[in-house]
């Protein structure tokens, strides 16, 4: 399922507002939340207590919750708040209880403001659940800003406000995380993960800044904001940007574990050698993968590069039989409605290849896919199959459709001897090799090595205007 729609609310008088871009809330264990994809805007004025998230505003007591994607803002203004009332917005949901998550990502923005009289107000705001207790988070993460404001009490969290037995494992957080007030009593906690809760295998890469009353902006916490006496120690194979900190509030009591490290988010490089398995790994993206390979399944991989991400794609994925509207069985999924009638005459004519069948054709081809296609065609013009007893002259492609093209002289490479097989066909090399299946069919002793100085035929263009951008066409 997915949601496009902006959902806007304002209420007064209520004691407290549920809200989600898929669902108010999800409990129980036939309740779970599964593929789903919120891309609203999600906008709520209310008095009263509030539990808002871009997918779900509370998730809880069995209900699981899997492979989601929020692409949606989360805006929250509180006019009025009980006195001690507990309030919380997440990127994916408000609240999670007695429940796990797994596979989330959220590219939303969540903000969160008090206007209201102070009354001991606490607001969170999560970049994945505004709170969590008694919940496992996995495979999540946050690349949305997080800002909270005026309240009296807040916390502005990249992941989520923990409770007791929360653990977060294969995640990461980027983006701004920002609470500020005008208040001299303001308690702002500004964090990427959250306080006192176990994590491996995290990444923050964002910026993390606070203000309260008239003070100077002062930087949060890249992990979690530590007491005295509190463990860092639960905090294994995190990596933070090196601008940062990761417990600036006590540096010298609260030392990061010996396989947490800074790193340089412009390079990927750790500030020093983290050991995993045995084995020492300098490169965020290798180190973070080097974890997941060391817990045989069920944690998503992480692209290479200084900014790495997961390698899966989140949320709601159209099926294919609603995607493709214009398809034949056992021929194609797909064809633009244009040229449906055209695929229809290539169908009569048998010239659809092997390795076309049952794929989109609205989608590019390949340069070995356009191969079997001439060859096909030649086939099929000159009434007999082509045998050919040749080594392939490509270092990076043995396709047999390819090595016949070549012989025919329908393709050439692209020098150095690669043929590039699975790049993008562009319109002009189509021209090119159609051309070239003309000549090889029609024009007796032709060949590519030859044309240049072939003369018995030409191609007569007499009366064909050129195209507006022919001095773009190259020479072949």
């Amino acid at each position: 399922m997915i949601n496009k729609a902006d959902l806007t609310i304002k209420i007064s008088g209520g004691d407290r507002l549920i809200m989600g871009g898929i669902t108010g809330d999800a409990m129980g264990k036939e309740a779970g939340i599964f593929n789903l994809t919120n891309q609203g805007n999600i906008t709520a004025t209310f008095d009263g207590m509030g539990i808002v998230g871009g997918l779900a505003g509370f998730c809880g007591f069995g209900a699981e919750a899997e492979n989601l994607l929020n692409q949606g803002n989360v805006t929250l203004m509180q006019t009025r708040a009980p006195n001690s009332s507990r309030s919380a917005a997440g990127g994916i949901v408000g609240e999670l209880r007695d429940s796990g998550m797994d596979k989330a990502l959220n590219k939303g923005s969540i903000y969160f403001e008090h206007s209201g009289p102070y009354a001991n107000e606490e607001v969170m705001a999560g970049g994945i659940a505004g709170e969590s207790e008694i919940a496992e988070l996995k495979n999540v993460g946050n690349e949305g800003n997080v800002e909270t404001k005026t309240a009296r009490i807040q916390l502005a969290i990249g992941i989520t406000k923990p409770g007791r037995e929360v653990t977060i494992e294969n995640a990461y957080s980027r983006g701004r995380i920002y609470a500020s007030t005008t208040d001299t009593k303001g308690e702002l906690y500004v964090m990427g993960i959250g306080e006192e809760v176990p994590t491996n295998n995290f990444y923050f890469n964002g910026t993390v800044r606070l203000k309260v009353g008239k003070k100077n902006e002062e930087d949060g916490d890249a992990f979690a904001n530590i007491r005295p006496g509190a463990k860092t120690s639960i905090y294994n194979y995190c990596y933070w940007d090196s601008k940062l900190s990761p417990f600036p509030a006590y540096p010298f009591l609260n030392k990061a574990a010996v396989t947490s490290k800074a790193v340089n988010t412009a390079t990927g490089k750790l500030s020093s050698p983290v050991s995993i398995g045995g084995r020492q790994y300098d490169n965020i993206s290798e180190a973070l993968n080097a974890w997941v390979d060391m817990q045989k399944g069920g944690y998503l991989k992480w692209t290479k590069g200084a900014e790495p991400s997961f390698e899966w794609t989140f949320g709601y994925q159209i099926p294919d039989f609603m995607k493709y509207k214009n398809g034949r069985e056992g021929k194609w999924l797909n064809t633009s409605d244009w040229a449906y009638e055209w695929m229809d005459k290539a169908d009569k004519l048998s010239i659809i290849p092997d390795i076309l069948l049952n794929q989109d054709m609205a989608r590019g081809i390949t340069r070995k896919e356009f191969s079997a296609l001439a060859v096909k065609l030649y086939e099929n013009l000159k009434g007999s199959k082509i045998a050919v007893d040749l080594a392939s002259p490509f270092s990076d492609t043995s396709d047999s459709d390819v090595i016949k093209a070549y012989s025919l002289g329908i393709v050439s490479g692209i020098g150095n001897g690669l043929f590039a097989p699975d790049a993008s066909l562009t319109r002009e090399q189509a021209s090119t090799m159609l051309t070239r299946v003309y000549k090889a069919l029609y024009w007796e002793g032709w060949t590519l090595g030859e044309d240049a100085a072939y003369d018995r035929h030409v191609l007569d263009t007499t009366g064909v205007a050129k195209f507006s951008d022919d001095e773009f066409i190259s020479s072949y």
